[in-house]
C-alpha cells in the first residue's frame, strides 16, 4: 500500500491544475504587466511635465541667433573733441575781438553737428560767458560729408548784435570739430541771404568769424 502513495499525490496534483485550468484560472501574469505599464506612463508624464516646466521658465529654450548678432552689432556712440564759443560778458564793452569771446573744450558724443549746437544750447558751464541766443530757436543739424548744415525753423528775428553772436558761436564751434569743413546755414530748408537782416548766409562758412 505505501508504494502507491508518491503516485496518488502526483495523481491528485494533476486533477488540481486540470481543475483550475477549467475554471478559467490563469496565472497572474496580466496584473504585473498592467502594472508595469502604469508605472512607465506614470515616468512618461512626469518627464512630460518638467520639459512643460522648463519652457515655461524659459529654460532650453535656444537663443536667436539673429538677436545676438544685431547686438553684438550696435557701435558704441563716436567721441569727439570740440571748442565752443561764448560771447563774454563784455561783449559790448568795445573790448577786443579776443576779448569778446569766452571758450570751452568739450568733449562730446553721437552726432557731431547736432552735438555741437546742443551743447551751444545748454550754455557756458564757466565763469565771464553768456549764453549764444541759440536756446531760444528751433533748429535742426546734420553733417553731409565734411560739410554741417544748420537749419533753423520758424521766425527769426533779433539787432545785428545778436545775429553776431549767434553766427559766431555756431559757425566758429563747428569747424572747431576735426572733419567739418564749412558750415551751411539755412531757414525752413532753404536757402536765405540772411539769418535776422545783417549779415550774410547765402554761401558756406569755410573760416572763423
Amino acid at each position: 500500500m505505501k508504494k502507491f502513495t508518491p503516485l496518488l499525490l502526483v495523481a491528485l496534483l494533476g486533477l488540481t491544475a486540470c481543475d483550475q485550468a477549467a475554471a478559467g484560472v490563469a496565472p497572474d501574469n496580466g496584473n504585473q504587466e498592467t502594472e508595469n505599464i502604469k508605472v512607465v506612463e506614470s515616468q512618461d508624464n512626469g518627464a512630460n511635465l518638467q520639459e512643460q516646466e522648463n519652457e515655461n521658465n524659459g529654460e532650453n529654450t535656444p537663443e536667436d541667433p539673429a538677436l545676438e548678432e544685431e547686438d553684438a552689432q550696435v557701435p558704441e556712440a563716436e567721441e569727439f573733441e570740440a571748442i565752443l564759443y561764448f560771447p563774454s560778458t563784455d561783449y559790448l564793452l568795445g573790448v577786443t575781438e579776443d576779448e569778446k569771446t569766452v571758450t570751452e573744450e568739450v568733449t562730446l558724443q553721437g552726432d557731431k553737428a547736432q552735438g555741437v549746437l546742443d551743447a551751444l544750447a545748454e550754455g557756458p558751464q564757466g565763469e565771464d560767458a553768456e549764453t549764444t541766443g541759440l536756446e531760444n530757436y528751433d533748429y535742426t543739424a546734420e553733417l553731409d560729408g565734411d560739410t554741417a548744415r544748420v537749419d533753423f525753423t520758424g521766425e527769426i528775428s533779433g539787432s545785428s548784435t545778436e545775429e553776431e553772436v549767434l553766427l559766431r558761436a555756431v559757425v566758429n564751434s563747428l569747424l572747431s570739430v576735426d572733419g567739418i569743413k564749412a558750415v551751411v546755414i539755412t531757414i525752413d530748408g532753404e536757402e536765405a541771404e540772411t539769418l535776422m537782416g545783417h549779415m550774410l548766409i547765402d554761401e558756406p562758412f569755410v573760416n572763423l568769424l
